[in-house]
């Protein structure tokens, strides 16, 4: 987990914002840890898809995402940013 801790900052700091994530193939398990107990993937602005069939679709859900916020996201309050 250390070795991948700036990208772990990152996406909780992503999260408590309310922005939106998206991440694909192998960046699914490294999302999967760096979210907060109670975070779910796949629904309010956190989006994640590991097969290459439908990555295109999430990249375009992500897009649209970009600029929106999610205030109400579970566990916003335990995440330290």
């Amino acid at each position: 987990m250390t070795a991948k801790g700036d990208a772990y900052v990152f996406i909780s700091q992503t999260y408590k914002h309310g922005k939106a994530i998206g991440v694909l193939g192998e960046g699914v398990a490294l999302l999967t840890k760096a979210l907060p107990a109670g975070a779910a993937l796949n629904e309010l602005g956190v989006l994640s898809e590991q097969t290459a069939s439908r990555q295109q679709e999430v990249i375009d859900q992500f897009v649209a995402l970009v600029g929106s916020r999610h205030w109400s996201r579970p566990a916003l309050d335990m995440v330290a940013a």
